[in-house]
């Protein structure tokens, strides 16, 4: 069951607030009277509320925006303010906090009933993308493959640390930039065509070279497009693998094999002749030797 902080003030508003939420089903902590109150009860039981209910004007030396700015920092509990009136410069400083809603003084049971389901569910569905953000950012900076992003305009918008070594700087210092400012023309030109066609829609593999200064390296890339919706294309992402030790590895490879198989053959060819020159010679052997008695039964004129 969600529990709900309420900050309030006014005794009579905060008793009205919390007889409603409990009717509601909610378990109710407070009501607080001002945001050092509710901070350090926050902190006593870390984890223990799911929403702050906050009056924008607080007595005391901490007010509404101010308490729920730490409060969202320090303990990730989303908050939704209560306001009579306030003037339009203390509204823009509670844009800043990021609310989860504004609840107008006097309450109804539907309105607030309404505005903290909503409050509870996209806290949670933000909680969950904070998590997915995480684990991707872990692993994109701790792979071993190239990872890098593209705009429409084919600029870096991210790169990961294993491209950074892959183009001899750092990966922040990539962002913003192009192919054409980082590589070999030839290479620049290359990369661009195959990023156009990712453009237009197709997830294109390919080995390519890729010249940075004096160094020359052979990658795997495979590129894919990122869309808004199903038909937009609003950029690329490319997975990027170093295959030059393979590639000189294969090709040494190649190398032996050819040597291999002229060496074989060279010995079948030499094989081969030997055995003709025995068999020769087994041949005369038995000439001479029929010569000699045909000589020897011949007598002599």
């Amino acid at each position: 069951m969600p529990r709900i902080l309420i900050v309030e003030d006014e005794l009579i508003v905060a008793e009205d607030l919390r007889a409603k939420l409990e009717g509601l089903g909610y378990e109710v902590g407070g009501p607080f009277m001002s945001g050092e109150e509710a901070l350090e009860k926050a902190g006593e039981c870390p984890g223990s509320f799911d929403l702050a209910l906050m009056d924008i004007r607080l007595a005391g030396r901490m007010d509404g925006v101010e308490t729920a700015g730490v409060m969202r920092e320090q303990f990730d509990i989303p908050v939704i303010y209560l306001t009579a009136h306030s003037d339009t410069q203390t509204l823009q400083r509670a844009k800043l906090t990021e609310p989860f809603g504004f609840l107008t003084k006097p309450l109804n049971s539907r309105d607030l009933h309404s505005t903290v389901e909503m409050a509870l569910y996209k806290h949670k569905m933000d909680r969950r993308l904070r998590v997915s953000e995480e684990r991707f950012r872990i692993m994109f900076e701790t792979a071993q493959d190239g990872i890098f992003m593209k705009d429409e305009s084919l600029h870096y918008t991210q790169a990961n640390p294993a491209i950074g070594k892959l183009l001899g700087r750092p990966a922040e210092g990539i962002v913003g930039l192009t192919d054409h400012e980082l590589l070999s023309p030839e290479a620049a030109a290359a990369a661009e065509d195959s990023d156009r066609r990712v453009l237009s829609g197709e997830v294109v593999e390919e080995d390519v070279e890729w010249k940075v200064g004096s160094s020359e390296r052979i990658l795997h890339m495979v590129r894919v497009p990122m869309r808004a919706g199903r038909d937009r294309v609003i950029g690329l992402c490319s997975i990027v693998r170093d295959i030059t030790e393979r590639k000189q590895a294969e090709e040494e490879q190649r190398r032996l094999d050819r040597r291999l198989e002229k060496a074989q053959k060279h010995e079948s060819l030499r094989m081969m002749s030997g055995g003709v020159a025995h068999d020769f010679n087994n041949l005369l052997q038995a000439i001479i030797r029929n010569a000699d008695f045909v000589h020897e039964e011949i007598p002599s004129m």
